[in-house]
C-alpha cells in the first residue's frame, strides 16, 4: 500500500482545456434580511478538469478482460524489488519510454500480452510459490516475472503497430516518442487537421499532438515546442520530469479520446459525474456581495440559521447548476479534439470566406447579438485555446483590424 501511496502521489496533476463559458445568476432566497444568489462568470468552463476525482467510468472493460490485460506500475515496481522511499527510481521508470508504454497499456485494452515464447505465466507462478519468500531466490524469480510481464505487454503494443522495437531503450518519454506512439493509434479516430506550423520540427506526429492540445505540447511565444525533451509543461527545452503534465495527458486519453478498445474500434468510455467540481469563477452573494465580504463587515451572521440555511440552499442550487453543464463540458470537449486549432487570426477567420458574412453583420451593427454569431461560427469550427476562447477576444480581433 505504501508503494502504491507513492505512485499516486508522483502521478497526482491537473488538466487544463479550453471550452466555452456561460454566465447565470440565481433568483435570490429571501432568508429575512438576507437575499442570496449566486454568479457564475462566462470563462468558468476553461479551468475545469475533468479527472478521476469528479467522474467515474460506467462502460469498464469486462473483470474477465481487464484482470487477463491490467498490470499495474506499481506491480512492476514491486517485482523488481523498488524500496518505496526511492523515489529516484519510481520516477525513473514512470516516465520512461518503458514505463509510458505500460501506462498506455493500461489505458487502453484490450491487448491480450504477446509472452515471449516458451514462457509460462502459470509455471513462473508455481515456482514462487515453491520457493522460500525474501529468499534470494525469491527476489529473483519476482524479478524474472516483472520483466516478462512489462515485456509481454510491449509486445501487444509492437505488434499492433503503436511502437517500434528500434525506439524502445532505458530512455526518457521524449515528446517526441510520446506524440509518435499516441499518433500512430489514434491519428484515425482523430485525425489531423494540418492546422499546426511548428518552427522546429517537420514531424507530423508532432504537430498533431500540438493541434490537439495534448498536455505537453504547448509551444512557446517563437512556435517552437523542443520535441527531443521530457515532456512538460509549460514549454521548453527542460531536462526535468513534470509529473502533472504526465497525469494529465492520461486524463485526456482516458476520458477525451475514444480510448476504448472494442471488437470493432475505438470507442468513448462513458462518464458520470459523482460531484459537480470546484468551481474558481464562482461566486455565492449576499445582498450583491460576496459571501466573504458580507462575512467580514457582519461577522455575527455566521452564526444566524436563517444565514445558514439559506447559504446552504443556494449552494446546492449552484452545484445543481454546475452539474446540469458538465455533459455538455465532456461532450464539447471530445468534438474540439476534432476541429483544426486556431493559429492565425487573419488567415484563418478574416480572410476566411465562410465567416465574411457574419463579419459583416457584426461590423455594419456592432450588437453583442451579431458579435455572439461571430463568435459562434468561429468556436463551431475551430478548437480554440483558453486565451482566444472569449467573445471579447473576439471583439478585439474585429476591432482592431483593417476592413477589406
Amino acid at each position: 500500500m505504501r508503494k502504491k501511496s507513492t505512485i499516486l502521489q508522483l502521478m497526482l496533476c491537473t488538466l487544463m482545456l479550453a471550452a466555452p463559458g456561460w454566465k447565470a445568476e440565481a433568483a435570490a432566497d429571501n432568508a429575512g434580511e438576507y437575499q442570496f444568489s449566486y454568479r457564475v462568470e462566462p470563462g468558468w468552463k476553461q479551468n475545469i478538469l475533468i479527472t478521476s476525482d469528479i467522474v467515474t467510468i460506467t462502460n469498464p472493460q469486462p473483470d474477465e478482460i481487464a484482470g487477463k490485460g491490467m498490470y499495474p506500475i506499481e506491480s512492476y515496481l514491486q517485482g523488481r524489488g523498488t524500496p518505496a522511499w526511492d523515489q529516484a527510481a519510481i520516477t525513473r521508470f514512470a516516465f520512461s519510454k518503458q514505463g509510458f508504454l505500460l501506462q498506455l497499456y493500461n489505458l487502453t485494452m484490450p491487448l491480450p500480452p504477446v509472452y515471449q515464447e516458451g514462457y509460462r505465466p502459470e509455471e513462473m507462478e508455481k515456482a514462487i510459490a515453491r520457493t522460500e519468500p525474501n529468499s534470494p531466490q525469491w527476489r529473483e524469480l519476482q524479478a524474472v516475472k516483472a520483466n516478462k510481464q512489462l515485456q509481454a505487454r510491449i509486445q501487444a503494443l509492437i505488434d499492433a503497430g503503436y511502437v517500434k522495437p528500434e525506439e524502445i531503450d532505458d530512455g526518457w518519454a521524449t515528446r517526441a516518442f510520446v506524440a509518435r506512439v499516441l499518433y500512430r493509434m489514434f491519428h484515425e479516430a482523430l485525425p489531423y487537421q494540418g492546422s499546426i506550423s511548428i518552427l522546429d520540427t517537420p514531424d507530423a506526429a508532432v504537430r498533431w499532438a500540438v493541434e490537439k492540445g495534448l498536455p505537453g505540447f504547448e509551444p512557446d511565444a517563437a512556435g517552437r515546442v523542443y520535441a527531443s525533451a521530457l515532456l512538460s509543461s509549460p514549454a521548453g527545452p527542460h531536462d526535468t520530469v513534470d509529473g502533472k503534465t504526465f497525469q494529465a495527458l492520461y486524463d485526456t486519453i482516458r476520458y477525451l479520446f475514444p480510448s476504448k478498445r472494442t471488437e470493432t474500434g475505438w470507442a468513448y468510455y462513458a462518464l458520470s459525474f459523482r460531484q459537480p467540481p470546484a468551481c474558481s469563477d464562482c461566486a455565492l452573494l449576499v445582498n450583491g456581495k460576496a459571501i466573504e465580504a458580507f462575512l467580514h463587515d457582519h461577522p455575527g451572521a455566521a452564526q444566524d440559521p436563517r444565514f445558514q440555511t439559506g447559504w446552504q440552499a443556494t449552494k446546492a442550487k449552484l452545484a445543481a447548476a454546475l452539474a446540469a453543464e458538465l455533459p455538455k463540458l465532456l461532450a464539447e470537449r471530445r468534438e474540439d479534439l476534432k476541429k483544426p486549432l486556431l493559429r492565425d487570426w487573419q488567415r484563418d477567420v478574416l480572410l476566411h470566406p465562410d465567416f465574411q458574412p457574419a463579419i459583416a453583420d457584426y461590423r455594419r451593427t456592432r450588437s453583442d447579438a451579431a458579435l455572439t454569431a461571430v463568435y459562434q461560427a468561429i468556436r463551431q469550427h475551430y478548437r480554440l485555446t483558453v486565451r482566444q476562447d472569449s467573445p471579447l477576444v473576439v471583439k478585439s480581433v474585429l476591432e482592431n483590424s483593417p476592413q477589406r
